[in-house]
């Protein structure tokens, strides 16, 4: 991702939960996650949400440090 000196970053992902039910002695739920980025339409998906947070916070602990606020919408 190309970035502006001096501009905050600012990333979007439609993310998507869903769950598989595996069915066997007992009936067993778990839940799949995928983010896609809608700019490039790219998929990724995690077989659980451990590894999506982990996966979000690597990205972001990759990007550089920015000025914005943590509420502070994009402008």
């Amino acid at each position: 991702m190309h970035r502006e000196p001096g501009r905050p970053r600012y990333q979007s992902y439609l993310l998507r939960c869903w769950e598989v039910r595996q069915t066997g002695g007992a009936l067993e739920t778990t839940w799949r996650f995928s983010l896609e980025d809608p700019h490039t339409g790219q998929h990724r998906h995690y077989p659980h949400l451990d590894a999506l947070i982990a996966a979000l916070q690597q990205e972001l602990m990759d990007s550089p440090r920015s000025d914005a606020q943590p509420d502070e919408p994009p402008a």
